[in-house]
């Protein structure tokens, strides 16, 4: 079977290319728009790619055979051990290429936006936007036409307006007169626990005015305590080193007379059953007002979406999401608050405190990914 890509200045000329290469019965793998750079940058032109086949039933048969446990014994006595090996990883490789060939074949209406359109749509990919959502904005669009010249801005504003409602925010933590908010961070380690611990307690006291106390169950690491330590002493608020349920329940209690007590937690690896379920029994003996789950915008998804399952049984309230300067793009904003089904408090975007730290707005996250606003460290 031979794989082959044509090109054309249109989809028919690159469809006929097709036919007249592979015959009318080719199957198209995946279709694509393109621009040809041109010698130093002239004569750069846009053209259609087409990737087609002349014939996938043998490769889908490769792969079927390659499931089917009589295959390694149809070989043996007929190929040494070694060269049955080989085989058996080239036919792998064979079932990896066709899925990755069906799966981009799925999303090849893409090429057919106008280029306006189109350019969205790749600036949501490059910007890790799940491909889904990208696909499902392009056929929207797709299905109404073409829109006019003066239009634009309105598609623009509508892929934006889109996009905003797939990021969930909760706005700032709330304070009650008369009331001591009682506000916990948890996650898996590395994530920056301590320090934005440290950034929203410096911003209610410098900025609100607000009588902040601090506590931690972070027992496990030594530096993060004196580190908090450090911290507490400069900004003058006062902090308690919590080792059991009851030591918490005792220390809620004398914070009565505060605004808002924040509570820093070690960071457990999201595999760690043990260390969750402990840190479960301190907040099953003493609920929480708010649970903020701390992630990474930087994480892999498969990485997030792990976190999220097994930190869901300490029923956090809202995700806070770190290093969002250190994220290869911004579009993973949306695939994280689809996991997590939480709403997004504050994004951070660095180490320094109080500053580098900010109440999540859908609008700037929405800038941030269609490129329309600088991300942090873009200008480092």
């Amino acid at each position: 079977m031979k794989i082959c890509k044509y090109e054309g200045k249109t989809m028919t000329e690159a469809l006929n290319r097709v036919k007249e290469s592979l015959g009318k019965d080719a199957v198209i793998l995946h279709t694509r728009t393109v621009n040809k750079r041109g010698v130093f940058g002239i004569g750069s032109r846009r053209v259609v790619e087409i990737t087609a086949s002349r014939d996938m039933a043998p490769l889908a048969r490769a792969a079927r055979r390659a499931t089917e446990k009589p295959l390694t014994r149809k070989l043996e006595g007929v190929y040494p051990q070694d060269r049955i090996s080989s085989l058996q990883r080239d036919v792998e490789a064979i079932k990896a290429t066709l899925r990755e060939l069906l799966k981009e074949s799925r999303h090849g209406r893409a090429s057919e936006l106008p280029e306006p359109l189109y350019n969205i749509y790749e600036r949501l990919i490059d910007a890790e936007v799940p491909r889904d959502v990208a696909q499902a904005i392009a056929e929207r669009f797709l299905s109404q036409g073409e829109p006019a010249t003066e239009e634009w801005e309105q598609v623009r504003s509508e892929v934006a307006s889109h996009l905003q409602n797939l990021i969930p925010t909760s706005g700032p933590i709330r304070l009650e007169s008369g009331h001591v908010r009682t506000v916990a961070l948890v996650g898996p380690t590395g994530v920056g626990k301590t320090t934005t611990i440290a950034k929203i307690a410096a911003n209610y006291k410098l900025h609100h005015g607000a009588e902040v106390s601090l506590a931690t169950i972070d027992t496990y690491r030594i530096a993060a305590v004196e580190q908090l330590r450090t911290i507490a002493s400069i900004m003058e608020v006062p902090i308690e080193v919590v080792t059991s349920p009851a030591q918490l329940r005792c220390v809620m209690e004398s914070s009565g007379d505060r605004d808002l007590l924040l509570i820093d937690t070690a960071g457990r690896s999201q595999r760690n059953r043990v260390r969750i379920g402990e840190l479960r029994s301190f907040f099953d003996a003493n609920p929480m007002d708010e649970i903020h789950l701390v992630l990474s915008a930087a994480s892999s998804k498969s990485h997030v979406s792990d976190v999220c399952r097994r930190f869901s049984v300490l029923s956090p309230t809202h995700i806070l999401l770190t290093k969002l300067d250190e994220a290869a793009a911004c579009g993973s904003v949306i695939d994280i608050a689809r996991k997590a089904e939480l709403p997004i408090s504050y994004v951070t975007d660095g180490q320094d405190i109080p500053d580098d730290i900010r109440v999540a707005e859908p609008e700037e996250l929405v800038s941030m990914i269609l490129g329309e606003a600088e991300r942090p460290g873009d200008d480092e």
